[in-house]
């Protein structure tokens, strides 16, 4: 069974690095995004589902803020193991 997932953005700043692609399966916790913020701290986004990407919506580059569309997930509703 899946559901779509959308992956939202929690910081101020610009995108730096992009680690998935469309169609790529994640897992939980995987690093997917980072985010140099206003302050220059580099931030992870990482997010707890396992799926496929359905749409990256940002690009390396694009200036980003709190509530911003990152990309939807058709995610896998089974339970997978996880540390």
């Amino acid at each position: 069974m899946k559901q779509s997932a959308t992956l939202i953005n929690p910081y101020h700043g610009v995108v730096e690095k992009i680690t998935i692609e469309k169609d790529e399966r994640i897992y939980e916790w995987d690093p997917l995004f980072t985010i140099k913020t206003t302050n220059g701290h580099l931030e992870t986004v990482r997010v707890g589902l396992c799926g496929l990407i359905d749409s990256l919506e940002v690009g390396v580059g694009d200036q980003v803020k709190p509530g911003m569309v990152l990309a939807h997930v058709n995610e896998d509703l089974m339970i997978s193991g996880s540390d």
